[in-house]
């Protein structure tokens, strides 16, 4: 075989085994997530339900945040040791770095509007709903939620 024939069928080859790598690459991609859905979702309620107790404290909602997070690090620490266990150790912590500063920006904005007097007063929608493991599996990255 010629150099050139060589290039031309490992071009074949690369090109027929595309669409089989996209899907395994796809299901890998939701068996992680079926995997760490169930440690996401507890570390969401744990921090939601410091949170709702904490509602009359008299903190910032920044110090509410912070708070709700140390209560549930237990779970913060399932999340990313499987995480790590999953994807790897540089994966998980560029991983977790995003979603620690997601949740809490998300968890301030959360005390901030259960805070306020819109919805002390029952004027405004309070609380964000939480799916638990009764509501059923989150959907997977791009599906949407019935």
């Amino acid at each position: 075989m010629r150099p050139r024939d060589i290039v031309l069928v490992t071009a074949l080859l690369l090109a027929a085994a595309g669409p089989w790598t996209a899907r395994a690459d796809e299901a890998r991609t939701r068996q992680i997530v079926a995997a760490l859905d169930p440690l996401r979702r507890a570390l969401t309620v744990c921090t939601v339900d410091r949170i709702a107790q904490s509602r009359d404290s008299g903190q910032t909602a920044e110090a509410r945040a912070d708070r709700a997070l140390a209560d549930c690090g237990d779970k913060a620490t399932d999340l990313r040791a499987k995480t790590t266990e999953l994807l790897g150790p540089q994966a998980a912590a560029r991983l977790m770095a995003r979603l620690d500063a997601e949740t809490r920006a998300a968890l301030v904005e959360s005390a901030r509007l259960l805070g306020s007097d819109a919805v002390r007063s029952g004027g405004a929608a309070g609380w964000p709903r939480v799916l638990t493991d009764r509501d059923g599996p989150s959907p997977a990255p791009g599906e949407r939620q019935p």
